[in-house]
């Protein structure tokens, strides 16, 4: 005698061979509605979610089979599936990951650099403000990587303040704007953090 679970598996299987010969949409939900016993009764709603004792489904198995052919359905269409979906969503965060470490270990070169030119009262205020304009533009792109609720975003944030109280209204200010949008638009050609910041002279 068939059991109730494996007449279940036969209803949800076959409303799934019925889902694709007919070429519709395969969804996990189509898959439910259109699932019927021998007695033409529906399916439950949540039979296919259904979890044991391990908090396990039940019927992995056939989430499986519908996520399969879901899968080469979207291929077939040639639509992004969820694994390579998810795959490219994991190498950008990958990528952003290094685009983070690589900006950070810039800025902790270009902030040495300016305690330095700080320290030494021979220093004009033109290289001073070169080393800052760097900075700006480093901090800029950091922050745009970064979550707000991030400490890096923070201090970005702070920097970026007083850059621009302190060159409002000045050239180097638009300057620096102009090239971090450059590099931002440019940002599908090469890593942004790669970047050299065309330094100008600040008078």
């Amino acid at each position: 005698m068939i059991s109730r679970n494996e007449k279940f598996v036969h209803a949800i299987k076959e409303s799934l061979k019925n889902i694709e010969s007919q070429g519709e949409k395969i969804t996990i939900s189509a898959v439910i509605k259109n699932a019927r016993y021998e007695n033409n009764n529906h399916v439950g709603k949540s039979t296919l979610y259904k979890k044991n004792k391990k908090n396990e489904f039940i019927h992995k198995d056939l989430l499986k089979l519908i996520n399969k052919s879901k899968d080469k359905q979207s291929k077939k269409n040639g639509k992004k599936t969820k694994s390579s979906t998810l795959n490219e969503l994991r190498s950008k965060i990958k990528s952003l990951n290094g685009e983070v470490q690589s900006l950070t270990d810039q800025i902790v070169t270009q902030e040495s650099k300016l305690r330095q030119l700080s320290s030494v009262k021979s220093s004009d205020n033109a290289t001073i403000a070169s080393q800052e304009f760097e900075m700006y533009i480093l901090y800029s792109l950091l922050k745009r990587l970064t979550t707000n609720n991030s400490d890096i975003y923070e201090f970005s944030t702070k920097f970026i303040n007083k850059f621009e109280q302190k060159y409002s209204g000045d050239t180097i200010l638009s300057e620096a704007k102009i090239q971090i949008n450059k590099l931002i638009k440019n940002a599908n050609d090469k890593p942004i953090s790669l970047f050299k910041p065309e330094i100008t002279e600040t008078k």
